[in-house]
């Protein structure tokens, strides 16, 4: 794709309120349009051809971490980074109150194209009740067939609720976070798992579970973008989470030790 074709499909997606912005292969600022700056406006007067994704991040976290998140906002920006580069697949997440979806597009010469739309039914979330697709969503999920077929599955699978709370996994699930029964984990959080994981061996492999712990926070905040967890034992999952903002959503738990462990990083 030439650069005039490009400058041309980044302002056809302007005419659409679709935010967009292109970095070349060195993860460097090329283009961008209006619509990116309405969504971010943080950016605004400060972003520049050149300027380094990881500069862009570091100013979109510093207007989204919490004081308390403040000291740890490095870690967020090399795991922003690495979505960047690794990105397949559409994710959903909110900024400044707003419901977006963003898809990466990567090209044949190093550069790649971002592009962020709004979210079509997240309008509704703050109501009372609930968007008639989330009732649907959850519907589905938590029907009987739909969770005994995560049953027959090979992949670990978790279904939570609106409030973020499991309601059910399967036995797949279970077995890779090592619990002694898959429904004692109904009405807990995803984080409460780790963390019922690593019971008995944090102190003794610290580094591993605080920075397991930090990515799980952070990729929690981003539905829909694949990630990677360390468990005891030298372990690793990869998680990905299928969701609509505000409902049910059920994730997909893969054991990838033996990858990790191929690729030299088990450490």
């Amino acid at each position: 794709m030439t650069t005039s074709v490009i400058e041309t499909t980044v302002m056809l997606l302007d005419s659409l309120n679709i935010g967009c912005c292109v970095f070349d292969a060195e993860d460097r600022t090329l283009l961008w349009n209006r619509s990116m700056l309405v969504f971010f406006p943080e950016h605004a007067g400060h972003l520049h051809v050149g300027e380094a994704y990881r500069a862009n991040l570091q100013r979109f976290y510093e207007h989204r971490l919490s004081q308390q998140e403040m000291p740890r906002i490095h870690h967020y920006v090399e795991a922003g980074v690495e979505r960047h580069r690794i990105q397949q697949h559409p994710y959903n997440f909110q900024h400044r109150g707003i419901w977006l979806t963003v898809a990466s597009l990567p090209l044949p010469d190093g550069r790649r194209i971002r592009a962020w739309t709004r979210l079509a039914n997240a309008s509704s979330l703050d109501d009372e009740q609930p968007a008639l697709s989330t009732l649907l969503y959850a519907s589905i999920l938590e029907s009987p067939k739909v969770v005994d077929l995560f049953e027959c599955m090979a992949d670990g699978v978790m279904i939570v609720d609106q409030q973020g709370k499991i309601t059910s996994v399967n036995r797949q699930f279970a077995e890779l976070y090592k619990l002694k029964e898959k429904n004692a984990v109904v009405g807990l959080r995803f984080e409460d798992v780790f963390e019922i994981a690593w019971r008995g061996y944090t102190h003794s492999d610290s580094a591993r579970y605080e920075s397991g712990a930090l990515t799980l926070a952070e990729n929690m905040r981003f539905a829909g973008a694949p990630y990677e967890l360390p468990l005891p034992g030298g372990c690793w999952v990869r998680v990905r989470e299928n969701s609509e903002p505000g409902g049910s959503s059920f994730s997909s738990h893969v054991d990838v030790t033996a990858i990790r462990r191929g690729q030299g990083r088990s450490a």
